[in-house]
């Protein structure tokens, strides 16, 4: 007894066409698939390798004009110094000569803080002071901009020191000035 049976033509085209399907579904599933997954990571690595690229450039564009605004500051013929740290006694005698000419001041150092990056440690002066006029007190702030040690002022105030509710309404100009600002004075920890 033979268990061989001949196909129909129908059948042979029927089973043609499985075939068919099956080698498309397979190489739907084994190879274009993947190879679509590949190229979406592919697409999406190049992605961030650009946007990382124009970061690193603005971070370069950036550190380069630091350098050269360093550069200009340093090549300056009377360039302040960044003192050594603790650079206190010369920094209380030079505001105690700015603050000479006033009628009165008060200086409130802040804590100073080990800088969590690099070697600057920076010197925060709160400070108030009463001069007898405008010039005076603009002389004073001047004086404290053109320090020989690095600083940075801010927060600065000026207004009538008469300024109160049975004082006349003067303005600057008119009598003594008082003056509020905050400035912070630099200095490194490297040895010279």
């Amino acid at each position: 007894m033979s268990l061989s049976k001949q196909f129909t033509r129908r059948e042979k085209a029927l089973m043609t066409i499985l075939a068919l399907l099956m080698v498309g579904a397979a190489y739907f599933f084994a190879v274009h698939q993947p190879v679509e997954a590949s190229l979406e990571q592919i697409a999406a690595r190049r992605d961030e390798a650009e946007l990382e690229v124009m970061v690193l450039e603005a971070k370069q564009t950036r550190l380069d004009g630091m350098r050269r605004e360093l550069e200009e500051i340093l090549a300056q013929p009377n360039a302040p110094e960044t003192p050594k740290y603790d650079n206190l006694q010369q920094l209380m005698v030079f505001l105690n000569a700015i603050m000479g000419p006033a009628t009165d001041y008060s200086l409130s150092f802040q804590n100073v803080e080990a800088p969590e990056e690099g070697q600057i440690v920076r010197r925060v002066v709160d400070m108030s002071f009463t001069c007898t006029d405008y010039e005076a007190a603009r002389a004073a702030v001047e004086h404290l901009r053109d320090c020989p040690f690095r600083c940075q002022i801010g927060a600065l105030t000026m207004a009538p020191a008469a300024a109160g509710q049975d004082a006349p309404a003067a303005g600057l100009t008119g009598g003594a000035v008082q003056v509020s600002l905050s400035i912070t004075f630099f200095e490194s920890l490297e040895q010279h």
